[in-house]
């Protein structure tokens, strides 16, 4: 947060009343920052290894960067290297002008990144629908697809749990309806991994996948 954000900076937009409390109290620094990514001193900071007395980068603003920083990432394309910028660095619109040769994650259209991703987490959701649904979703628009559901359970391991199934991918699963059949830890998670599958997503990113399998899985 900006010094100048605050009650005791005279701010009328925001209320910080603790933090009054510790200026009134305390000692109040006008010319200090907090190396924060969200600030553009530090981002000069950590790219160039410098403070702002010696890049003269004080204030979060769109000014332009000088071109003859000494930045890392262009000290080490100018040795052979290629650097690529990943993720939300807040660098537009003078996003090329740090020396990366790219910016990754920056120059993709939010809706194609999410499309090439495959997520399973280890708190995974246990959908109150049918089997195949609970796979299906891992593409919405492919829920019906019974083919495309049934290779992604296979791929994810949970075939064979849809399989003993009584309706196989039409069962209703959990507590939530009548004649809802419960599953184990493990066979839910084999469902959530298989639904990361139906995607056919490039990138899978799989957090403790195998925490929950137990003998019934």
């Amino acid at each position: 947060m900006r010094f100048d954000a605050t009650g005791a900076a005279g701010s009328g937009w925001a209320r910080t009343p603790n933090l009054d409390r510790l200026a009134a109290e305390g000692c109040f620094f006008e010319n200090a920052f907090c190396t924060n990514p969200v600030c553009t001193p530090a981002r000069h900071n950590i790219l160039t290894g410098l403070p702002p007395r010696f890049h003269g980068y004080w204030r979060n603003s769109p000014q332009p960067w000088d071109k003859d920083l000494p930045v890392m990432p262009r000290l080490l394309s100018r040795a052979g290297y290629v650097t690529q910028a990943i993720g939300h660095m807040g660098f537009r619109p003078q996003r090329h002008d740090h020396g990366f040769d790219g910016m990754l994650l920056a120059d993709i259209a939010p809706d194609v990144l999410r499309s090439k991703l495959g997520v399973v987490l280890q708190d995974y959701v246990r959908y109150q629908f049918t089997a195949g649904e609970n796979v299906g979703l891992g593409k919405v628009d492919a829920v019906d697809d019974a083919e495309r559901i049934a290779e992604a359970a296979k791929r994810g391991g949970a075939d064979v749990v849809i399989d003993a199934l009584p309706d196989g991918q039409q069962t209703q699963l959990g507590r939530w309806f009548d004649k809802g059949v419960e599953l184990s830890a493990g066979q839910w998670q084999k469902l959530a991994v298989s639904r990361a599958f139906m995607r056919d997503a490039p990138i899978l990113i799989l957090d403790e996948p195998t925490a929950s399998l137990d003998a019934e899985a």
